[in-house]
């Protein structure tokens, strides 16, 4: 429906935007199913970023956000492609999406954002390079790029902090209430998920234990169950290298998938006779592998 001129070579998916914002407009459930993944910046086509969100804003005041409502709220003479602005946000409707899709369409539009800023800092970096002085050395440079590109990996972090009136949260609690898709990432435990209905975005959770406890063997199942879920995860470790780290996912991953318990002492360690229960969990650790080398979501980061 619609293709901007400008910067139209940069990755975007207009299709995306629209079926996202149809399914809003049709279901504002469909909006509480798709905030976790996406964000208004993320939206390529300036005018579906302006409708995203004071979709936004009127969901979080207990409004409906339909296209009469939106009306108020944006240019009534807005040019679209040629359509008016009540004849876009009418298509919308008409091709819109389920609810059901919705999720995945958010991830697709903020996948495509994260490739636009990722491409930025490429491009920033290069022109950096080019014009530094000769006294500002390139390690400098590079570390400031890895870490903006980190920032976009592993999600943006707000600059500043928003503050809202306690009514303004209770909004946006009842519009949460009941609603499956408020469930955060799993821990990979029925019960822990049960009671807090998974790990939050935005939220800080602390997994505290004395020395001994297997708090590093929690936290990696937990990494791997979320990753296996399609959730992106970072795993930073203050005492172990990533070949560890991999070993304990090796480990986890036999007993997920054959309940056979593999000592992690038993792959740090060398013995000097090999039984036939060792070569079938030299097999059982190669297929874990398999796993892990499918998991791109995962990433470890060596001290």
């Amino acid at each position: 429906m619609i293709e901007p001129a400008a910067h139209s070579a940069l990755p975007h998916n207009i299709e995306a935007e629209q079926c996202l914002l149809g399914a809003i407009l049709i279901n504002t459930q469909a909006y509480a199913t798709a905030s976790p993944y996406v964000e208004a910046d993320d939206f390529f086509e300036p005018i579906n970023r302006q409708i995203f969100e004071v979709c936004a804003s009127l969901i979080a005041t207990g409004k409906l956000a339909t296209p009469i409502t939106l009306k108020a709220f944006l240019p009534a003479d807005r040019d679209i492609a040629g359509m008016t602005l009540s004849q876009y946000l009418a298509r919308l409707v008409a091709e819109a999406t389920t609810i059901i899709n919705a999720p995945d369409y958010a991830k697709v539009v903020h996948d495509l954002a994260n490739r636009r800023h990722m491409i930025g800092v490429a491009e920033d970096c290069i022109a950096v390079l080019k014009a530094a002085p000769v006294d500002i050395e390139p390690e400098a440079i590079g570390a400031d790029t890895i870490e903006r590109l980190d920032e976009i990996i592993t999600g943006h972090v707000p600059q500043t902090l928003r503050s809202i009136t306690i009514g303004d949260a209770g909004h946006d609690a009842l519009t949460m209430q009941g609603d499956n898709a408020s469930a955060g990432m799993t821990w990979g435990i029925a019960d822990l998920d049960r009671h807090t209905r998974g790990i939050h975005r935005g939220e800080l959770a602390i997994l505290a234990g004395r020395p001994g406890m297997c708090k590093t063997g929690l936290a990696v199942h937990i990494a791997l169950s979320a990753a296996q879920a399609d959730h992106r995860v970072l795993y930073w470790s203050g005492e172990m290298l990533g070949w560890a780290l991999a070993q304990r996912a090796q480990t986890e991953l036999v007993f997920k998938t054959s309940g056979r318990r593999i000592p992690y002492s038993d792959l740090r360690g060398r013995r000097t006779t090999i039984t036939d229960a060792d070569l079938r969990d030299a097999d059982l650790v190669r297929d874990a592998q398999d796993e892990l080398t499918r998991l791109a979501q995962l990433f470890v980061i060596e001290q």
